[in-house]
């Protein structure tokens, strides 16, 4: 082999090399640009979701809030139902004991009194006074031929 072939060769394997060096530095640097600009888009990521994990955290919390109050609310429903239960409960037995006192009174034979029959109690004498002394019957004006006495007729008075 004579000088200038290896020459050549020696060229031709600085050549190679350079291009390998060159081809693997564009690689390399490729290669790193799109891992950065994975790192970024992972970063925006992330951060958008702190900011949803936060406005989330927030919205529990409110939740969280309102749970308690509605359950203190249900509470105090449920003690005002309890009270409500039990004057209902004592209304019924007042309503019972009311339509049981109605249906004895109704089964309580009533006397009716006619006014031929008050007519004549009233025209019976009365008992004398302890300190004496006299006195007719009461005149009943509904045993009068005319009524009252003579003096018109007509239904009698009404009795208050």
């Amino acid at each position: 082999m004579n000088t200038h072939t290896k020459i050549y060769i020696g060229l031709a394997l600085a050549t190679l090399t350079i291009a390998a060096f060159i081809f693997s530095s564009i690689w390399t640097t490729r290669k790193f640009t799109k891992l950065e600009r994975e790192l970024n888009d992972a970063k925006q990521a992330v951060q958008t979701a702190d900011k949803l994990a936060a406005q989330r955290d927030i919205e529990a919390a409110e939740y969280k809030q309102k749970l308690e109050y509605l359950e203190s609310n249900l509470t105090e429903i449920q003690t005002i139902a309890r009270k409500q239960d039990e004057e209902l409960e004592k209304l019924t037995t007042d309503t019972g004991r009311a339509r049981t006192t109605l249906e004895r009174t109704r089964r309580i034979r009533s006397i009716d009194t006619t006014a031929a029959e008050l007519c004549a109690k009233l025209a019976e004498p009365p008992a004398p006074p302890p300190g004496g002394g006299g006195g007719g019957g009461l005149f009943c004006c509904f045993s009068a031929p005319r009524g009252c006495g003579g003096a018109g007729g007509g239904p009698p008075p009404p009795i208050r």
